[in-house]
């Protein structure tokens, strides 16, 4: 199917392969955040998470099975400061689930000095030492922000994702195989205003993605449509 060297790059780079980057602040993606009250809470959310997490690597078994992301954010919002205050909280009081409710109380009951440890740790820190609200991230915005904070971007990522859908039916291969979503998203975001396939190509390099897929999408990007075609629509 003349994808040899498509596969020679590939095994290539899995061989320098390193892993993404450690995240930033990994315990902001604990599910439920929304529900967090104030700056302490956010901390109270921290500490538990990197308790958890230090648990979680001492045993040797996902954090998730020690205390689940809801008992965290739970905790983060009440802090209880005595055992039988800790063990009254109850994030799926409402789950029709008794079995659940009892695994999930496991990991509280047996770590609960840790995370009374953890809650009080926060109580005696200062405002200055409070974790801010929000973090700034160079990532783009959701999809669903794009037409109205950048026309041009989103008629850009339409055109060529478009184009790369028909490349990927033609050649049978996997469009996230062609570029990863991030990495097009990515580029077409912080996309100059003038298409420039040099520019384009030095981006998708950095990025990470091999030379044939750079080959295959940097002309794409560079005919995609201008502030001019999106504007006189």
């Amino acid at each position: 199917q003349d994808k040899l060297e498509w596969a020679l790059q590939d095994c290539d780079a899995l061989t320098r392969f390193t892993g993404p980057p450690q995240r930033t602040d990994p315990w902001r993606r604990t599910s439920g955040m929304h529900r967090i009250k104030d700056k302490r809470a956010i901390a109270r959310v921290r500490e538990l998470w990197q308790t958890r997490d230090r648990i979680a690597q001492e045993c040797d078994i996902a954090p998730g099975r020690i205390l689940s992301d809801a008992f965290i954010v739970e905790l983060a919002n009440q802090a209880p400061v005595t055992p039988a205050a800790l063990l009254e909280v109850d994030p799926c009081r409402k789950s029709s689930s008794r079995n659940f409710t009892r695994i999930a109380h496991r990991g509280l009951a047996r770590y609960q000095n840790q995370w009374l440890t953890a809650i009080r740790t926060v109580a005696v820190i200062n405002d200055q030492q409070l974790p801010s609200a929000t973090v700034r991230s160079n990532a783009p915005p959701p999809l669903r922000a794009w037409a109205d904070r950048d026309p041009v971007a989103a008629a850009r990522l339409t055109y060529v994702r478009d184009k790369l859908t028909e490349f990927s039916e033609t050649r049978t291969v996997l469009l996230e195989n062609i570029v990863t979503p991030d990495t097009l998203r990515r580029v077409l975001w912080c996309a100059p205003k003038h298409l420039d396939e040099k520019v384009i190509r030095t981006q998708m390099a950095e990025l990470g993605a091999r030379p044939w897929q750079v080959d295959l999408v940097a002309p794409l990007i560079s005919k995609a449509p201008t502030e001019a075609d999106v504007t006189n629509k």
